[in-house]
């Protein structure tokens, strides 16, 4: 399965990224991973799921990444993994 945003994506490398000419690719990643956060901050109801909170915590540490990713032109792997994701860009 391969990684999309938004209506539509593009091939780079051996990961997708967002296709947004207007915007620039990093851009709408990091517009994404900046939605995720407001919605990781977002407190609960009293019989909320604090999961969601994490889920979306972890989608903006890994979309920002992407981000700077994208930016630098450092390919990436397709992988929710943190650790994993980082890799290529400690070489």
């Amino acid at each position: 399965m391969a990684l999309s945003i938004g209506t539509s994506s593009v091939m780079v490398g051996n990961y997708m990224r967002p296709d947004d000419t207007s915007e620039g690719p990093w851009r709408k990643w990091m517009r994404f991973a900046k939605a995720d956060l407001v919605e990781a901050k977002r407190l609960p109801p009293p019989d909320g799921l604090y999961e969601l909170l994490c889920y979306h915590a972890q989608q903006a540490a890994e979309k920002s990444i992407k981000a700077v990713m994208v930016r630098r032109q450092i390919e990436f792997p397709y992988t929710h993994d943190l650790k994993k994701l980082v890799e290529p860009a400690a070489v």
